[in-house]
Parts: C-alpha cells; sequence; structure tokens
C-alpha cells in the first residue's frame, strides 16, 4: 500500500507541477493549482523525512 499510495502522490505532483507551468506560461491565474502542487511538495518532503502525518498508518 505504501508504494501506490507515493506513486499517486507522485503522478499529482508531476501533474500539478505541468499545469503550474502551463499556467505560467499562458499568463493565466491559476492559484488553486499552485496551492495544490505546493501542498503536495510538502507532503512529499515530510513522507521523505519520514514524519509523521496525520493520516492512517496503513497508508505508509
Amino acid at each position: 500500500m505504501r508504494i501506490s499510495f507515493l506513486l499517486i502522490l507522485f503522478a499529482f505532483l508531476v501533474y500539478t507541477l505541468y499545469t503550474n507551468w502551463r499556467a505560467l506560461n499562458t499568463g493565466s491565474d491559476k492559484l488553486l493549482l499552485i496551492l495544490l502542487g505546493t501542498f503536495n511538495m510538502i507532503l512529499l518532503v515530510m513522507y521523505l523525512f519520514h514524519l509523521k502525518l496525520p493520516f492512517p498508518a496503513e497508508w505508509f
């Protein structure tokens, strides 16, 4: 279960980074996607540093 959750998190991170890059290039305001990408990067960093997250234990 840990690998599948990390893969979903990584795929969402790549998608949000791509949409943020596309939004910045087109000049449109995609604040929600930028916030989601930032939150997802924070989650990924916290996971990589093995901090305790408020998620069920079976996710990790």
